[in-house]
């Protein structure tokens, strides 16, 4: 049986919600970083929000 759209979304922002980039080992903090970005883009993909993932800096 596949997952809902709504099931997909709960299970990506409970995910997003416990990842802590500041809680993990200095090692593993790009690893976090990465992780918790493609769980944005993910979010952003079922529920068609755009989410600015990189900011333009002047």
């Amino acid at each position: 049986m596949q997952p809902t759209k709504e099931q997909l979304i709960a299970h990506a922002t409970e995910k997003l919600g416990r990842i802590s980039v500041e809680a993990v080992p200095e090692r593993y903090r790009l690893e976090a970083r990465m992780n918790q970005q493609l769980l944005e883009i993910a979010i952003a993909a079922l529920t068609g929000e755009y989410i600015q993932v990189f900011e333009k800096k002047d």
